[in-house]
């Protein structure tokens, strides 16, 4: 009912370090209540960055920082994520010696990086990829096979348009694409909010 094609993954070598962890929350100041007054986490920058509608503070954590994100808005990629998800963790950076090349080496699904401004990822000659936040979801298929895999919010919307079109889907996962007859399929569960998308063949 499905055909799986799977490619290696791993990527040795490739990050220097983590750069920082990035942590969505509600208000900054009730949050620096916590990271900095309780956890003794020393403040490195505040910044408002209206392009992408947030308010993000940078602590140190050691040799790597935590870095805490609060919508300026609802309707924000952070705004949204809050919405979706709640407070909680948003995204993992790594550092690399050279952005630009690390990027063109990179052929993998869901290895799209973003750079992340130097004064605020305190890197030097090189930059931060930022990881794709992953969500299990379960398919189910006639004949009561389910197949369980990981993918990010925008793979699992692309799934979610192809299932009113039918044919084939080939949806991206963290393992690697995986090719689906939407004909076959009953539903689609995403496992962490519990939200399940069913339609008949």
């Amino acid at each position: 009912m499905c055909r799986a094609e799977t490619r290696d993954t791993r990527l040795p070598g490739v990050f220097n370090r983590i750069d920082h962890i990035g942590v969505a929350v509600e208000e900054i100041d009730a949050s620096l209540e916590l990271y900095r007054d309780v956890f003794q986490m020393e403040v490195a920058h505040r910044e408002i960055v209206e392009e992408q509608g947030v308010e993000a503070v940078l602590l140190d954590v050691g040799e790597n920082h935590v870095e805490l994100l609060a919508p300026l808005a609802p309707d924000t990629p952070v705004g949204k994520f809050l919405a979706k998800r709640g407070p909680g963790l948003h995204h993992v950076a790594y550092q690399v010696s050279d952005i630009e090349a690390t990027l063109a080496s990179l052929r993998v699904p869901g290895a799209e990086g973003h750079r992340q401004s130097a004064h605020r990822a305190r890197t030097t000659g090189g930059g931060t990829l930022m990881a794709p936040q992953y969500r299990r979801i379960s398919v189910g298929f006639q004949g009561g096979q389910v197949l369980a895999v990981r993918v990010t919010d925008k793979q699992l919307d692309g799934l979610h348009h192809a299932l009113g079109e039918g044919g084939w889907h080939e949806l991206e996962t963290d393992e690697g694409p995986v090719r689906l007859y939407i004909g076959h399929v009953v539903y689609v569960r995403s496992e962490d909010s519990d939200q399940r998308v069913g339609f008949s063949a």
